[in-house]
């Protein structure tokens, strides 16, 4: 009787988030206090326990998430990112499939350190009509945003954090997965560009905004900062890959770096209000994203309780893969659609608290790190609701399902190939 209480109050959680009825953010800690009441937990427990402990069970992750935001404000700022894919455009001349290409590169190089919607929006504004002046389409051009944006989180260590916490491994078991996961990335979405710019409709767009000369598809002048200031979005990654520095060094090592190879030019003049306003930032970007982790945090203390290890178990035991062929199927071929419109195999939503929950099963962790990797990935650039695609679209004035589904063959096809890697990588069963 209690796991089909259970099973019933899934269901209806996943349907109201996925008819965006009630946010991820607040169905999460609902879900795991309606858990706890059906399996008879008492309100201490459920006090001290599900909510006291579970809302800091992926306390690893939370700081080094401010700190890359935090990174990501003064990249952004301090005109990095801009001079980035400038630079980029200016090589690419009037040739539309290297301008795309150069575009893409320098967006995923870019998102390597910034983070969040809102570096998404700057970086938006300044790539979007560069593409979509020499006529690449705007579900081509958005469709590069979204993919450049999502594979340079391939080389993000705070992204690395995440969802080493969720599945219990070490940082680097997940960075080396996300670097093999990146060649593939980049081989697709050439493909995309090639597609797109074949098959999809193209027209000149003579675009600019009033007053805003980075929208303005300009792609003439010098960059704004020096070649070394460039070389910041991947700073921390060197700390940790080559220096073995802590995560947390490390992107405190790659703030000052951006600091002082940016702000000395003008003597530091106003050096300490682009930290304030980075600070204060930074935490509203990433806010969101700590919320949603306090969520799977108390689902995940729940579900794991002594009371409910029988129900959940015996759920689990219908969808945990058995086998190579069942892995495939359940994380290649349905995860993306399950994943899509706050599905339960949306990482940030459901997805993370039944990552966690496979983990004390027999799936190696591992294997659960490739594949809710991959998943972050096909979610992030194909689920309409969220709040990137929406922002893409309003841009280039097309739906969110529209671009989805320009998309959604090459995002699918990542789903796959992640997959698979998963499979090679790493052993699936401990």
């Amino acid at each position: 009787m209690t796991t089909l209480l259970i099973l019933l109050i899934f269901v209806t959680f996943t349907l109201l988030m996925m008819l965006r009825k009630i946010p991820a953010v607040v169905a999460l800690p609902l879900m795991g206090l309606a858990f706890s009441l059906a399996a008879g937990v008492s309100l201490e427990k459920i006090n001290n326990q599900v909510f006291g402990e579970g809302i800091f069970l992926l306390k690893e992750a939370i700081f080094p998430v401010f700190l890359a935001a935090i990174l990501g404000q003064i990249i952004a700022k301090s005109r990095v990112a801009e001079s980035i894919v400038k630079l980029a455009a200016e090589l690419g001349g009037d040739n539309p499939f290297t301008i795309t290409v150069l575009c893409f590169l320098a967006i995923l190089f870019c998102f390597i350190g910034l983070m969040g919607t809102g570096a998404l929006i700057m970086v938006g504004i300044i790539v979007l009509p560069i593409m979509m002046s020499v006529g690449v389409p705007p579900r081509l051009a958005s469709a590069v945003l979204l993919f450049g944006y999502f594979l340079g989180y391939q080389l993000n260590i705070a992204r690395w954090q995440v969802v080493a916490e969720l599945v219990n491994v070490p940082l680097l078991t997940v960075g080396k997965f996300a670097m093999v996961f990146l060649v593939p990335g980049v081989i697709v979405t050439i493909l995309m560009i090639l597609f797109g710019l074949k098959f999809e409709k193209r027209r000149i767009y003579a675009w600019s905004m009033p007053g805003d000369k980075a929208a303005s598809g300009n792609r003439g002048g010098s960059p704004l900062v020096r070649w070394y200031a460039m070389i910041s979005p991947v700073v921390p990654l060197a700390c940790v890959l080559l220096f073995k520095m802590h995560i947390i060094t490390g992107l405190i090592v790659g703030i000052l770096y951006t600091i002082l190879s940016t702000q000395w030019q003008v003597r530091f003049r106003g050096v300490w209000n682009l930290l304030h306003q980075s600070i204060f930032e930074g935490f509203k970007d990433s806010a969101l994203t700590v919320a949603l982790m306090f969520g799977v945090g108390i689902l995940v203390t729940a579900a794991t309780l002594p009371e409910l290890s029988a129900p959940i178990n015996a759920l689990l035991q219908w969808v945990e893969p058995k086998g190579v062929w069942s892995f495939i199927l359940l994380f290649g071929i349905v995860g993306t659609p399950l994943g899509m419109y706050r599905g339960p195999m949306n990482p940030w939503g459901l997805g993370g608290a039944i990552a966690r929950l496979m983990s004390k099963g027999e799936l190696s962790s591992g294997a659960l790190a490739g594949a809710f990797w991959t998943m972050d990935f096909v979610v992030g650039v194909a689920d309409p609701t969220d709040s990137q695609i929406v922002w893409v679209s309003g841009y280039v004035n097309e739906s969110p399902a529209r671009i989805v589904q320009f998309l959604l063959p090459f995002a699918w096809l990542l789903g796959l190939i992640g997959t698979v890697l998963t499979i090679i990588m790493f052993p699936l069963f401990d």
